[in-house]
């Protein structure tokens, strides 16, 4: 969404608040999966170095926390209010006007995340954290924009979906 931030400044300020409101609403059931889900993969990575001493305990009380949250999370009715959001701001992005003049400005954001990414990678190199490069085929213009809007697009989807499984 930051390559549209020149481009639509207010309703680049406005969907990027409801999209941060909504990422915060979700992220302490999302972040207590994510511990669940390294606790097992170390688990299992160092369970001979482990030998017997069980750790079920710890997992037990991760797996409590997030029951917990999600309890917490429907008595709030955030999923609905989540999804509210995320439909309004959906709706708001079919909207925009997004149009061959405004590619200039785009294909400038696009120009400095590229630059951003490349600085990015040359400090984890300088700093021994190894990097990865990061090359972005050339395509048309119009093309660009429509498979920006229809990542962003299908990127809300996928949010929309994770929203409702956590309600139900």
């Amino acid at each position: 969404m930051r390559l549209f931030q020149n481009t639509l400044r207010t309703e680049y300020e406005e969907g990027n608040a409801a999209l941060r409101d909504a990422g915060r609403k979700l992220s302490p059931i999302r972040d207590s999966q994510s511990l669940i889900e390294m606790f097992d993969e170390l688990n299992d990575k160092y369970r001979d170095d482990l030998g017997d001493r069980s750790l079920v305990s710890i997992r037990d009380g991760l797996v409590r926390r997030k029951k917990g949250l999600a309890r917490e999370f429907q008595q709030k009715r955030t999923c609905g209010a989540v999804l509210k959001s995320l439909r309004t701001f959906a709706r708001r992005v079919d909207k925009w006007k997004v149009n061959e003049a405004d590619l200039l400005a785009l294909l400038k954001s696009f120009a400095r995340t590229i630059r951003l990414n490349q600085h990015s990678c040359h400090t984890a190199r300088r700093h021994h954290l190894g990097y990865q490069r990061f090359q972005t085929p050339t395509t048309n213009p119009s093309e660009t924009k429509e498979s920006l809007r229809s990542a962003l697009g299908s990127e809300l989807r996928d949010l929309t979906q994770e929203a409702e499984a956590i309600g139900e």
